[in-house]
């Protein structure tokens, strides 16, 4: 009885199973759902089933560690798969539209601020020069009735009232320039909030309770101060805008450091793009607004907080729109 059996494969030639082919570009042809090789003519569906099965056993058992590790890891991309990009750079992903949507705005407003911080102290150092000019005239003139001299107290009288008139003026004039260094939507909520600082208008508030010297200096003094309402929203308005500006900037640094590198770039312009659209949109906003009320026979001037505080709300809720429209702008193609 022999009982030699014949040589089945070997664990060099099974370590190659499958043979390698050559990569093929271009749609691939269905698998095989058996995993095996093709079948052969006048083999049975069981036979072939159990050929498969038990290469299948003899490979797996042939691998070597490396070589186990090796397939379990994710398939690397071959040469037949585009490269990222597609001749368009990527564009970096929408993100949150409540982060840093409004830090141009926010921006913006902290300018308004810093002029509003230097209209204040440019009027308060030419009221405080101006009071003590008439502090000595009102000197000077008493002590010319003491010696029995009217007229010469007359005159200097007359030289209070002018520099109370230039007071006003020059802070007229500072207030004027003052609102063209600001946006255009602090400058509307600044002409929304004017009063009227007419000299008539002064002598007809101020003369009921003061005269003569007494009115042109209260007159001068209070061309140094600004109206409660502008006061009371100068302050809300830099607290707000310092707000703004902290978390648009730590919302856009955020952002970019969580890109993937080849993205930051697209970030960083998206964040740019956004911060300009938000400045548009509180101007668009803060100027809308401002026509409405001026429609509506609002807003006029007074120095009205609720006025102020109306046009400063339509500007943020403006500014918000805006940039969010603006991120959409970033062109790039979507991602997949």
């Amino acid at each position: 009885m022999n009982t030699s059996r014949t040589a089945g494969p070997t664990r060099s030639s099974l370590a190659s199973y499958p043979p390698e082919e050559p990569l093929v570009c271009g749609p691939t042809p269905p698998a095989d759902r058996s995993g095996g090789s093709p079948p052969t003519k006048g083999t049975t569906k069981i036979e072939r089933v159990a050929s498969n099965l038990s290469a299948r056993m003899l490979q797996k058992r042939a691998e070597t560690p490396e070589q186990t590790l090796q397939s379990i890891q994710p398939r690397e991309k071959n040469s037949c798969e585009p490269e990222e990009g597609g001749g368009l750079s990527p564009r970096p992903p929408k993100g949150d539209p409540w982060k840093s949507p409004t830090l141009g705005s926010g921006v913006q407003s902290g300018w308004d601020a810093v002029q509003r911080a230097e209209y204040k102290r440019l009027i308060a150092e030419q009221a405080t020069r101006r009071v003590a000019q008439i502090d000595a005239l009102q000197r000077g003139a008493a002590l010319a009735l003491r010696e029995n001299r009217p007229q010469d107290a007359a005159v200097l009288l007359d030289e209070a009232r002018q520099i109370a008139q230039e007071a006003n003026a020059e802070r007229n004039r500072i207030r004027s320039a003052i609102q063209q260094r600001m946006s255009p939507a602090g400058r509307a909520s600044s002409k929304a909030m004017e009063a009227d600082r007419s000299w008539a208008t002064l002598v007809q508030k101020y003369g009921k309770d003061h005269k003569g010297f007494e009115l042109y200096r209260t007159i001068a003094q209070k061309s140094g101060t600004s109206s409660p309402g502008a006061t009371q929203f100068a302050a809300v308005g830099g607290v707000l805008a310092a707000g703004a500006v902290v978390k648009g900037v730590v919302d856009a640094t955020q952002e970019v450091q969580a890109a993937p590198p080849e993205k930051k770039p697209g970030v960083v312009i998206q964040q740019g793009v956004q911060m300009a659209g938000s400045a548009v949109g509180a101007n668009l906003g803060a100027m809308a607004a401002r026509g409405a009320l001026l429609a509506l026979g609002v807003g006029t001037g007074g120095g009205s907080l609720a006025v102020g505080a109306a046009i400063a709300g339509v500007s943020a809720l403006g500014g918000w729109v805006g940039g969010v429209l603006a991120r959409e702008l970033v062109p790039g193609k979507e991602e997949p």
